[in-house]
């Protein structure tokens, strides 16, 4: 049991840093989307939105995977 409880605390935090590195390429993508092609107005914050997204996801599963046991 307590094999299974550290690998999911090591999953989470491994999930965290995925999201964080997610989130910020997405941004990444959105602001170069934005300049690059201007007169698609609607998608670029719709990934900048999933960029925010992914990085407070990313925060709580690394919150989550620092917690002591």
């Amino acid at each position: 049991m307590d094999l299974i409880l550290r690998k999911s605390v090591q999953m989470a935090r491994v999930s965290g840093y995925g999201s964080l590195v997610l989130g910020v390429l997405f941004i990444a993508l959105a602001l170069y989307g934005h300049h690059v092609l201007p007169q698609m107005p609607v998608i670029h914050p719709f990934v900048g939105a999933f960029g925010v997204l992914f990085i407070l996801l990313g925060l709580w599963y690394r919150r989550v995977g620092s917690k002591k046991q």
